[in-house]
């Protein structure tokens, strides 16, 4: 869905030589079916998107960090509300920090997922495939292997980012 959504996107914003540098101009791709009302509708959407990854994301590292330091995930518990407060107000922080830029912080949030992703990977690679951890529930050999392939398709597409962040 995605894909098709920027597929139309730049087949609609390309031929008029526009370059996206704002929301707003984000929202241009929706006009020829929304008129004039398409970059309302393009922050209205933005704003939802931006807002349920905001909630989801600070209830999920609030917990997690609960549950790290010993507090347990339950979300009911007063150190788990504060970790998940203190996710939230640091993500505030960067995005004022970063301030009418909001394209590159998108970006920038975007290229450092990707060099994480890969530890993640390997973690949960060595955990999965763990005798002790997993007992008879460890990866079978075929899984084994596509879990190997994936985090090398990880790893490459960490390299080629931070290539492509430098040059």
């Amino acid at each position: 869905m995605s894909a098709a959504v920027m597929v139309c996107a730049a087949n609609t914003l390309h031929p008029q030589g526009i370059k996206l540098n704002s929301a707003e101009e984000m929202g241009r791709a929706l006009e020829p079916l929304l008129g004039s009302y398409a970059s309302h509708l393009f922050f209205i959407g933005l704003f939802g998107a931006s807002f349920s990854s905001l909630i989801g994301n600070a209830v999920l590292g609030g917990s997690l960090l609960g549950d790290t330091f010993g507090f347990g995930n339950n979300l009911n518990h007063p150190k788990v509300k504060l970790f998940i407060s203190l996710v939230m107000i640091f993500g505030s922080a960067i995005a004022l920090i970063f301030g009418n830029l909001p394209l590159e912080l998108i970006v920038f949030a975007q290229s450092i997922t990707i060099f994480l992703v890969p530890f993640i990977g390997i973690i949960l690679f060595l955990i999965a495939n763990d005798k002790e951890i997993m007992g008879a529930l460890r990866n079978s050999p075929l899984t084994r292997l596509w879990a190997i392939l994936g985090l090398l398709l990880l790893v490459f597409l960490a390299f080629s980012n931070f290539y492509n962040l430098i040059k």
